[in-house]
């Protein structure tokens, strides 16, 4: 399960930095298509790396809103799928970084996980008022785990109630051990936790729309149930 999950969250990364294309062609499936094939066939390159060839199977899978491995697994004979029609240049596309692998693994928790419950922060800040998100833990019933656990935090203005900006640590490892990792904003800027002036990444649009839309629901979910 933990192997699935981080694959899912790779193929979340990487459709992310993919370019958005519109469908040029249609092509119907038949015995033996799979997305790796039409991919290789599409690029059309003699020397296309493994890279290359799976960056180009998640352009074509993001084109037809193929967006979990199970969609891409379960294509059938007589399937349409719609192709970019001429090649797009996908052999740019960088390795994910710290900060990236740790959005997209909170998206996929956050698309996922139906324990999640959002609690206010005891604390009366000028403009903004502070949330934690928390998630079950499954070893509670031992007894030597807390029942929950902080997921991360986020901060609503006041006065527009928007979510302005979430507070996250690292997924794999704290880069600070007495602060926070990173202040995600709502306009995609990473910064640094410890260094709040210090811009560590630039999500996508995609990314920063899917992140905050899914912490958006859970805070209406929370005020709901006020």
């Amino acid at each position: 399960m933990v192997d699935k999950i981080a694959e899912q969250d790779y193929i979340n990364a990487v459709m992310a930095k993919l370019p958005e294309v519109k469908a040029q062609k249609v092509h119907v499936l038949k015995n033996g298509d799979n997305l790796w094939n039409l991919a290789k066939k599409e690029l059309n390159k003699k020397d296309a790396s493994n890279q290359e060839i799976s960056n180009y199977m998640l352009l074509i899978a993001k084109l037809n809103k193929l967006n979990t491995i199970e969609k891409m697994n379960n294509l059938k004979i007589n399937d349409k799928i719609y192709l970019p029609g001429n090649a797009v240049k996908v052999d740019n596309i960088q390795q994910l970084s710290a900060s990236e692998k740790t959005v997209n693994a909170l998206i996929n928790v956050l698309k996922n996980d139906k324990t999640l419950s959002v609690k206010k922060a005891d604390l009366d800040l000028p403009n903004v008022d502070l949330y934690h998100v928390f998630k079950q833990n499954p070893k509670y019933a031992n007894n030597y785990f807390l029942k929950e656990n902080n997921l991360y935090s986020f901060k609503v203005d006041k006065k527009s109630g928007k979510i302005s900006s979430l507070i996250v640590n690292d997924n794999e490892k704290r880069v600070h051990k007495l602060w926070f990792d990173y202040i995600i904003h709502a306009n995609g800027n990473i910064n640094d936790g410890q260094f709040s002036s210090k811009l560590v990444e630039k999500l996508s649009q995609e990314q920063t729309k899917q992140l905050f839309g899914e912490t958006e629901k859970l805070f209406n979910q929370y005020k709901k149930s006020k």
